[in-house]
């Protein structure tokens, strides 16, 4: 989940609801990218150092550990500007910290990652920075929804009032197709994109997908609603009162594809790959 311009809390506080949001569409768009990683990372190799921030409960890293051998004694470390959704029983080689993207990271993490995957509403300033934490010849993969194409105007209503909450947060709702310039402005080389247009309601062919990809909707759109009525938006309050059901409806009935359209871009930073020879 994307933080707030003071770095302190999120847009959408602990709830019972925002945690199965948050599983709910690590799940829907995990069943249709098949993988986690497609960054091309040989992840049969031993002792990796994976990085995930704005981590939330660290389920993005705790699927890709699911998916490998025990063998593979990788290290995994989230982060995220709170601690609200942190597992309580995490494995002794997945470690959950806080460290907001848009502060200094540890010193002693620079040069030591293998691959930076995930990611959410990450800027190029905040690309930069991570750059460094990367081995030489290590990976970065984003991924992140691009809501600027939407179908129903019920889900073009959800994407301006994502759009209001954005600029309360003073970051952007447009990053996805500025990811691959971005990598190559900052000097990233053996750039790849994949562009996934998840299915949503019942566009989706998979009963279950289908279910559950329209319940992650409705929460995401109930929680933004409920949190916009403290905050400046262009809703009135009854048609933020309103929005969250005719998400539901317009999913269920008519489906939607790319208001949930997931980016993905991965590359090697120049500096290291010239280092890696």
């Amino acid at each position: 989940m994307a933080e707030d311009k003071n770095n302190t809390h999120y847009f959408l506080d602990l709830s019972a609801d925002e945690d199965e949001r948050l599983k709910l569409g690590q799940l829907v768009i995990l069943d249709h990218m098949e993988k986690a990683v497609w960054a091309p990372l040989d992840l049969s190799v031993p002792g990796l150092r994976i990085l995930d921030s704005a981590t939330a409960s660290g389920v993005w890293l705790q699927d890709l550990k699911a998916s490998l051998p025990a063998s593979s004694n990788h290290t995994y470390i989230g982060t995220d500007i709170t601690p609200i959704y942190f597992v309580k029983t995490a494995s002794p080689d997945l470690t959950l910290q806080v460290q907001s993207m848009k502060q200094p990271w540890p010193t002693e993490w620079q040069g030591t990652f293998d691959l930076r995957g995930e990611g959410r509403s990450e800027a190029k300033g905040t690309i930069a920075n991570m750059m460094h934490l990367l081995k030489p010849g290590g990976w970065m993969q984003l991924v992140e929804s691009d809501h600027s194409v939407v179908q129903g105007p019920a889900l073009q209503s959800m994407f301006e009032l994502l759009c209001d909450k954005f600029k309360v947060m003073d970051t952007g709702p447009d990053y996805a197709p500025q990811l691959e310039d971005w990598f190559k402005e900052l000097g990233m080389v053996n750039i790849g994109c994949r562009i996934f247009d998840v299915p949503l309601g019942a566009n989706n062919p998979n009963e279950e997908m289908k279910a559950k990809s329209t319940r992650c909707f409705f929460l995401a759109t109930n929680g933004m609603a409920q949190a916009a009525q403290s905050v400046p938006t262009s809703f009135a309050p009854h048609d933020l009162g309103q929005l969250a059901s005719r998400v539901e409806e317009e999913l269920a009935t008519q489906g939607g594809c790319t208001g949930c359209t997931a980016f993905g871009a991965s590359g090697r930073s120049r500096y290291n790959w010239s280092s890696a020879g």
